[in-house]
């Protein structure tokens, strides 16, 4: 098999060299394998891009057969010194094969700079959106694409052609033309009776955790489950949490996301718990959408899947004030290996949405960020005057530090303590205002 790296000169390069005279057909065979592991991969087919300046761009299809490796002929009569050459594969799997929450986890990880990938193949399967880039859109979707939503995300197997140098790919793949040129005739040559590799990816999948023989994956669904409420008493002024459990016995929730409507003139929303849950929550006027990933796998969750944390304006019960609109779940009961045991640090319960908040909020600002001896400050301004609650959560999604805090007209100055934040960790701040979510990360110094 050859491997070898190809000077840089420009991306698709046309090769204008010595005349090179081809006396019979270049035969080779090439071997789709996985990246993460180098496992054969099963595929539809591979195909051979020609460019030349003479003529448009031609191809040529060879159909895998079976075997691990598909035989390649060139004959002839495609054979020119002012030709390159590229290979691709084919496997046409776009199910839930290898994407679970350990890949949501791993991107989370390189997004926030924590652990940042060291291969070009997790950043371009993270490319789910097609933007030649990888973002915080492209995390959204594969959580869409576990909970069984339209992602409108491409979740397809591509392939990049062994003899390129990966290495020079990073720290941004979809842009080096230094690793990734088409081989010239006289390149192609020297595979005659030898073997190309194709290495493949699958989009969505970014531990590279996908089984290369699967022809199509699909989890198993359950369409609907039941959602009880608690229905506490509070008093004037009181704070309480309120329970919502699962109200079919037994049956095993991977994940959930659903809404649930309440009166803001009689209850305050100060946050959501849970034990099995990774919780991300949003407040919209009357409005509450909750999405929830089982931190232990898709088990049976006994007791409170999760618990609303709210305080009363008026005295009266739980079902007074909030409502399921509808009374039911989309669970998924099987999603791979969503029981990770890091996907503690998963924190779901924090929003990304920072900045502008419907005009009313603008310009936050951290610092020191890392944090001091003494903490940090959040810096921000705010249109609206308004009294909400502060949360920092640990990677868990756990509640480290909260307190009261004053929203004023124009310039606002929030104080975190030091002991909030973790020496030399992560953490993560919220606060409600205006009904939307305010979020952001902090370092420990």
């Amino acid at each position: 098999m050859k491997s070898f790296f190809l000077f840089p000169i420009a991306f698709f390069l046309l090769v204008f060299g010595q005349k090179t005279v081809a006396q019979s057909p270049i035969q080779f065979t090439v071997c789709p394998k996985m990246w993460s592991t180098g496992a054969a991969v099963k595929v539809d087919f591979v195909e051979m891009q020609i460019k030349n300046p003479s003529f448009p761009v031609a191809s040529m299809v060879f159909p895998a057969t079976g075997a691990d490796c598909i035989e390649i002929t060139v004959p002839t009569g495609l054979q020119n010194s002012g030709s390159t050459y590229h290979f691709e594969g084919l496997k046409d799997e776009t199910g839930l094969n290898g994407i679970t929450m350990n890949d949501v986890w791993e991107l989370r990880l390189h997004i926030l700079g924590i652990k940042p990938f060291g291969s070009p193949f997790p950043i371009l399967a993270s490319d789910i959106n097609n933007s030649f880039s990888m973002t915080t859109f492209d995390l959204v979707l594969i959580q869409k694409k576990l909970l069984g939503l339209p992602d409108n995300g491409q979740f397809s197997w591509h392939s990049l052609p062994g003899y390129w140098d990966f290495s020079l790919m990073i720290p941004n793949p979809f842009n080096n033309p230094a690793c990734c040129q088409n081989l010239s005739l006289a390149e192609l040559a020297t595979f005659q009776n030898d073997s190309m590799d194709l290495v493949f990816y699958k989009k969505g999948d970014v531990d590279g955790d996908a089984d290369p023989q699967l022809d199509n994956f699909s989890p198993n669904f359950t369409e609907t489950a039941r959602l009880g409420m608690g229905n506490q008493q509070f008093a004037a002024g009181e704070t309480k949490t309120v329970g919502f459990a699962s109200q079919i016995a037994g049956q095993a929730i991977g994940a959930f996301q659903f809404e649930l409507e309440f009166d803001p003139a009689k209850l305050e929303i100060l946050g959501v718990e849970s034990t099995d849950f990774a919780v991300q929550f949003e407040v919209s006027g009357k409005k509450i959408t909750l999405l929830g990933i089982n931190l232990n796998g898709s088990t049976v969750v006994p007791g409170d899947l999760f618990k609303i944390k709210a305080k009363a304006k008026v005295a009266g019960f739980a079902k007074d004030f909030l409502a399921l609109k509808p009374e039911k779940l989309h669970p998924l009961a099987t999603v791979g290996e969503v029981g990770d045991t890091r996907l503690a640090t998963l924190a779901l319960s924090i929003v990304s949405k920072t900045g502008d908040v419907e005009n009313d909020f603008s310009g936050l600002k951290i610092y020191p960020n890392p944090a001091g001896a003494a903490g940090t400050l959040l810096f921000f301004d705010s249109k609206i005057l308004e009294d909400t609650r502060l949360i920092v959560s640990d990677l868990t999604g756990k509640t480290v530090f909260e307190k009261p805090i004053s929203v004023l007209r124009g310039e606002n100055k929030i104080e975190i303590p030091a002991a909030a934040i973790p020496a030399g960790g992560v953490c993560f701040f919220q606060f409600i205002l205006n009904g939307k979510v305010v979020a952001g990360r902090l370092l420990g110094f």
